[in-house]
């Protein structure tokens, strides 16, 4: 279904196989070499913000193809964006929380919320929400906004921050 865009990890094959009365489903996948943002922030806590502007640049023309086909990702997060070859460019992977349009999603804030709790994490190298779990992340996604220290971004970043960040009610949604 995505395999023309180059900022969803490709999908070769998926089965079914019989064993021992489980039937797993089985897909072959597309090698990230360079393994996930998670992975990255694991080992450097946070990335710096030319790194941040390409990864996120790829995830939103991944996510517009994704929407282009009347699908919602519903679970982007450092650990579903993998990073493949010596470019380390980035791909959306793991669409097992995925809904189509017509299940009640509203693509444009879908995409705004997931990739502002995502992006968050890449700056800091903390969760936007580390603090709430549950009914009260989605409180806080739909009506508060985040606090943010004195960081040095470029007036670019900022102006994006300031996009994503609108509490209008009328965008706000999941």
């Amino acid at each position: 279904m995505f395999k023309h865009s180059p900022y969803i990890v490709h999908c070769f094959r998926a089965n079914v196989s019989f064993e021992d009365n489980v039937n797993p489903y089985n897909l072959l996948l597309e090698y990230a070499s360079r393994g996930s943002l998670a992975d990255r922030l694991q080992n450097y806590n946070s990335l710096p913000e030319f790194e941040v502007k390409k990864h996120t640049k790829n995830v939103l023309l991944g996510l517009s193809c994704i929407h282009n086909k009347g699908i919602i990702h519903s679970d982007i997060k450092p650990g579903n964006i993998l990073l493949v070859g010596g470019d380390k460019i980035a791909k959306i992977v793991e669409f097992g929380l995925s809904v189509t349009l017509e299940q009640g999603m509203n693509q444009k804030q879908g995409v705004i919320r997931g990739t502002e709790s995502a992006v968050y994490e890449l700056i800091t190298g903390k969760p936007l929400w580390e603090d709430a779990d549950g009914d009260d992340v989605l409180d806080k996604i739909k009506f508060k906004e985040p606090k943010f220290q004195n960081w040095k971004l470029s007036s670019e970043l900022k102006i994006f921050w300031k996009n994503v960040l609108s509490r209008i009610p009328a965008r706000v949604g999941l």
